[in-house]
C-alpha cells in the first residue's frame, strides 16, 4: 500500500495533523450520532496523517478497531454488499426519525435533501460480495 510522503514544510505538516486528528474526533463523535459518519472522517485523517506523519498514518492503520477498516478500504476501494445495506437503512431510519421531529418544513425539506444527497454519494460506491 503507497503511503504519501509527509510534506516538507512544517506548516503543511502541523495543518495536515491537526487536521486529521479533528477528523478522528468527529469520526469518533459519529460512533455514538447516528447522522454523523463515521467513515468518512476516518478515511480523511488517514489521507492527511499520510501527509504528515508516517507514525500516525501507521497508527492509524494498526488500530485494532478502525484499522481494518482502513485496510479494507485501502484495498478494494469498495464496501462489502451488507456494510452499504446497513448504512442505507440506519441512514435513513435517523433521517426518517430527525425529519418527524421536526415543525418546520423548511428544515424538514433540508433534512430531505441532505439524506438524498447522501443516497446518491453512497450508492456511487463500488460494492462487492466477496472479501
Amino acid at each position: 500500500m503507497p503511503v504519501a510522503s509527509p510534506s516538507r514544510s512544517p506548516l503543511v505538516r502541523w495543518l495536515c495533523a491537526g487536521v486529521g486528528g479533528s477528523c478522528v474526533a468527529l469520526g469518533v463523535v459519529g460512533v455514538f450520532l447516528p447522522v454523523l459518519p463515521t467513515t468518512p472522517f476516518l478515511l480523511a485523517a488517514v489521507a492527511c496523517f499520510a501527509r504528515a506523519s508516517h507514525r500516525l498514518h501507521r497508527i492509524m492503520h494498526e488500530h485494532r478497531w478502525a484499522g481494518p477498516l482502513i485496510r479494507d478500504w485501502a484495498r478494494h476501494h469498495s464496501l462489502p454488499r451488507k456494510v452499504r445495506q446497513g448504512a442505507i437503512l440506519m441512514m435513513t431510519a435517523s433521517f426518517t426519525l430527525s425529519i418527524s421531529l421536526l415543525e418546520p418544513m423548511p428544515a424538514k425539506l433540508g433534512l430531505f435533501a441532505m439524506w438524498l444527497a447522501l443516497l446518491f454519494w453512497l450508492m456511487r460506491i463500488p460494492v462487492r460480495d466477496r472479501p
